[in-house]
C-alpha cells in the first residue's frame, strides 16, 4: 500500500513538474485598406512534446459615428449603419480548431445598425449636422465592437506551428458608415472607423526527457525501498 500511495505521488509531481506553458502575442492597428501582418512565436522544441495549442484573434472596432438629418416636411425614420469586413485574413499557419470550425475572416464581420425617428425638418440649413438636439437630427455613435474567435487547435495540423521563427496572420480590413431613410430629403455623416487586432497562441507541453529523469528517480527510490 505504500508503495502505490508513493507512486501515485512520484506520477502527480511528473506530471506537475514537467507540463510546462509557452506562449505569445501580437497587436496591431489596422488602417482601412491597409494590410497588416501580425507575428506570433512558432514552438521551438519537439513536436512529440506538445500536448496542446490554443489560438485567440480578437478584433476591436471603434470611432464609428452616424449623424443623421431629416430635411423633410414629412416625418421619417434614418437608420445609421456601420459594416466592416476582413478583406483578406491569411495565415501561415492551419487556424483548424478541434470542433473542425477555423478562424476565418467572416468571424470578424461587422454589420450594425440603429434606426430613429425623426421629426420633420426645423427649417435649419440642408444637412446640418451640429448638435442642435431638435428632433430632425440624430447622433448614434457605435462605441467600441468586438469580434473574436478562439479554440484548441486541431492536433493534425499541430507540426505547421513547430519551427524557429514565427508564423504570420495577415489582414486588410474595410470599413463603411452610412446610413438609409425611409423618406426623402435625408442626409447623413459618418466618422470614419479605426481597427485594432490582436492574436496570441499558447503552447502546452511536456518536455519528454524532463518526465524520464522523474520516473527514473521515482523507480529508484521505489527499488530502494524493496532492498530495505
Amino acid at each position: 500500500m505504500r508503495k502505490l500511495t508513493v507512486l501515485i505521488v512520484l506520477l502527480v509531481a511528473i506530471a506537475s513538474a514537467s507540463a510546462l506553458t509557452t506562449d505569445g502575442n501580437d497587436t496591431a492597428a489596422v488602417p482601412d485598406g491597409t494590410l497588416i501582418v501580425l507575428n506570433l512565436p512558432k514552438f521551438d522544441g519537439n513536436l512529440l512534446d506538445l500536448t496542446n495549442i490554443w489560438v485567440e484573434v480578437k478584433f476591436d472596432l471603434s470611432d464609428a459615428a452616424v449623424s443623421l438629418d431629416n430635411d423633410s416636411v414629412t416625418s421619417a425614420t434614418g437608420t445609421a449603419k456601420v459594416n466592416s469586413s476582413f478583406v483578406t485574413f491569411d495565415s501561415t499557419v492551419t487556424l483548424l480548431k478541434v470542433d473542425f470550425d477555423s478562424i476565418a475572416a467572416g468571424d470578424f464581420t461587422v454589420a450594425e445598425q440603429q434606426a430613429y425617428g425623426l421629426d420633420p425638418t426645423t427649417g435649419d440649413p440642408t444637412g446640418q449636422f451640429d448638435a442642435t438636439m431638435l428632433g430632425d437630427y440624430a447622433h448614434h455613435d457605435f462605441g467600441t465592437i468586438t469580434r473574436q474567435d478562439s479554440g484548441d487547435i486541431y492536433s493534425s495540423v499541430w507540426g505547421e506551428y513547430v519551427g524557429s521563427g514565427d508564423f504570420q496572420i495577415t489582414v486588410d480590413a474595410s470599413y463603411l458608415t452610412g446610413a438609409t431613410f425611409d423618406g426623402s430629403d435625408g442626409y447623413f455623416q459618418g466618422s470614419t472607423p479605426s481597427g485594432v487586432i490582436y492574436a496570441e497562441v499558447v503552447y502546452n507541453y511536456i518536455p519528454e526527457p524532463a518526465t524520464m529523469a522523474l520516473l527514473g528517480l521515482g523507480l529508484a527510490f521505489l527499488r530502494k525501498k524493496k532492498v530495505a
